[in-house]
């Protein structure tokens, strides 16, 4: 099955609809650059988190809605259908461990919402989570205290959890995904 297909597929089941994903170009990735994460229109932070919580545990920090705490720019539906490519791994990128998202300010990072939709992706095609042991920094996105949005697999509890870090923050389980548009 193709990749257009399969992510058809994919938000059928887990959210009722199908993109319109004819638009957009499947065959844009780039060397290990080969897992497309499509935002579709019309689907927000608040939406992919509700479907996470219903396939497996789940923790936030402060247990306020995530959209709530995010900038205002990144709060409510996608206006448009897009995709970015990110690597196919288990754990986030290796070469930004122990690096801030300030030091990084120039890669193009995951942002929650992709993060989210590939934890969901993921699990729902291995049974499996992302994130063992590294946390992926979400630093394509802020909260709205400046802080970045942070997404793990805490396994003693069994749950997928998103808590905040400081723009500064760095050590060897913090990394980020980079993307390629």
């Amino acid at each position: 099955m193709n990749t257009t297909i399969r992510d058809q597929c994919f938000y059928e089941e887990f959210f009722g609809f199908v993109p319109d994903i004819s638009t957009i170009s499947m065959s844009m990735g780039y060397r290990d650059f080969n897992c497309p994460i499509v935002r579709p229109k019309g689907i927000s932070v608040n939406l992919v988190w509700d479907v996470c919580k219903k396939r497996f545990k789940c923790w936030q920090y402060d247990g306020f809605d995530l959209e709530s705490l995010l900038r205002e720019s990144e709060r409510g539906e996608m206006k448009e259908t897009s995709v970015r490519f990110f690597r196919t791994c288990v754990e986030a990128d290796e070469e930004t461990k122990n690096r801030s998202v300030n030091d990084i300010a120039r890669l193009r990072g995951i942002t929650l919402l992709e993060r989210l939709i590939m934890e969901l992706k993921y699990f729902s095609e291995t049974g499996e989570h992302l994130d063992i042991e590294s946390w992926t920094l979400c630093s394509g996105s802020r909260f709205s205290d400046g802080s970045v949005p942070c997404v793990f697999y805490a396994p003693p509890s069994g749950s997928v959890g998103v808590c905040a870090r400081d723009a500064n923050d760095r050590n060897d389980h913090l990394r980020a995904r980079g993307t390629i548009w």
